[in-house]
């Protein structure tokens, strides 16, 4: 058995400069308006950090890891691991890899489903030997 593993990690802010940019000020302007609106300083806090969470998959480095026992995802030191038996299909997307428990589309491949990107030749061939 080959106990092969492929670990890489995707950290977007750091590779989209100007829209990491955009987002800051977007979510500094945010702030600004919400003490201004609601003549508090907890709320404008509140809505900046609220904002900053909620598009934490951008600002946050991912670590993807690919092994013969499935696929692991760390993401704020927090691991989510599913087995290759888990998955029905793959897909190949333009930035990446979608992997889904459902052998046909569904409507919960939303809320189950897997995207793994960016893609490269050896991450698609290593998935394409698990199906």
């Amino acid at each position: 058995m080959n106990n092969e593993e492929i670990i890489w990690q995707v950290f977007p802010a750091k590779e989209h400069k100007v829209r990491m940019v955009i987002a800051i000020v977007v979510i500094i302007l945010t702030g600004i308006a919400s003490v201004i609106f609601m003549n508090s300083l907890y709320f404008g806090f509140f809505a900046m950090l609220l904002l900053t969470f909620g598009c934490g998959r951008f600002f946050f480095p991912t670590t993807f890891k690919l092994d013969e026992e499935g696929v692991t995802e760390t993401y704020l030191g927090i691991n989510k691991q599913q087995p290759w038996s888990y998955f029905k299909r793959f897909v190949e997307k333009d930035n990446g890899v979608f992997l889904s428990p459902f052998e046909k589309p569904h409507w919960l491949n939303r809320y189950r489903a897997w995207y793994i990107y960016p893609k490269n030749k050896k991450m698609l061939d290593f998935v394409a030997d698990k199906f």
